[in-house]
């Protein structure tokens, strides 16, 4: 007050740092659309915690989608609001049992946790929870989320969760594959698509007959069913229509030609074992014209 011409003004000290993430995202703003989460038969969620940020990738930007994360027995597995909002350029990594955005409890290599911006990997009972979460897979993926607008109560039971259940050893009668296995046991699918083809029925190789369009030159055979005629090959397989089954049997097996995979054009593959040389003319000339037989097909 009243101070001379010389006297400058002090400069401002405090200093406002806001993070990229509060740039782009009101917590006001955060809503999330009710998603739903595709479980296995036999799969248990676990735990869960909603309004979870799922960076699509690691950079300046800190752009994502909010959707849940969930912990199942077998998976864990981000569901997004906005599937669109990915970057197209990203692999799509996808098939009947896995979607893009899930992560199998095996394939978890490190978990790792970010405090005040320092990365920590993260082991057993924690007495700080992260901010952010990010999950090294053994497939090479890395996942990046954010649990900065999540209820503390359900970031503790979702990190907590993830921790025990791809650290912690399990016995062996509570693994997914011993649940999946009783809850499908009794399931009879009545249409391959719905199912694994395993090939070990004789309706397996007429569906695949089918499939390929190979059921107008090809049969399958149940002759070798309990292994009778030969322990070498399947109890059910697949020859040219024209070869007689009893053929099979006169030959234990062996010269049979066993068909593999049709093309819609009428291509195949077929593989065949060279027949036993025989000194009996009778059973060379059997031998031949069981061969010209089946190059007639």
């Amino acid at each position: 007050v009243g101070g001379g011409g010389g006297t400058k003004a002090p400069k401002p000290s405090f200093v406002s740092y806001v993070r990229p993430e509060e740039i782009h995202t009101n917590e006001k703003e955060v809503t999330e659309k009710e998603v739903t989460l595709h479980l296995l038969p036999g799969e248990q969620l676990l735990c869960e915690a909603s309004t979870v940020l799922k960076y699509v990738q690691e950079d300046s930007c800190q752009r994502g989608i909010y959707g849940k994360l969930v912990c199942t027995d077998f998976k864990i597995a981000f569901l997004g609001d906005d599937e669109s909002a990915l970057d197209n350029d990203e692999t799509q990594f996808k098939n009947k049992v896995i979607g893009e955005n899930d992560i199998t409890l095996h394939c978890v290599d490190q978990i790792y946790g970010v405090f005040d911006e320092k990365k920590k990997p993260l082991f057993g009972q924690l007495k700080k929870y992260p901010e952010k979460l990010i999950i090294h897979c053994k497939d090479l993926r890395v996942f990046h989320f954010g649990l900065r607008y999540t209820k503390e109560e359900e970031v503790k039971r979702i990190v907590s969760g993830i921790i025990h259940h791809t650290q912690v050893p399990k016995l062996l009668k509570r693994l997914f594959l011993f649940s999946y296995a009783a809850a499908t046991q009794n399931n009879t699918a009545t249409d391959p698509k719905n199912h694994t083809v395993m090939f070990d029925t004789l309706k397996d190789w007429c569906w695949e007959l089918e499939r390929t369009k190979g059921n107008v030159k090809y049969k399958a055979v149940s002759v070798n069913e309990g292994y009778d005629v030969s322990e070498r090959l399947p109890a059910y397989f697949v020859v040219p229509t024209p070869l007689p089954e009893e053929d099979v049997r006169c030959f234990q097996g062996r010269g049979i030609p066993i068909w593999c995979w049709s093309c819609h054009n009428g291509c195949a593959i077929l593989k065949m074992s060279a027949l036993p040389k025989e000194p009996d003319d009778g059973l060379l000339q059997n031998q031949k014209s069981f061969l010209d037989g089946i190059y007639k097909t």
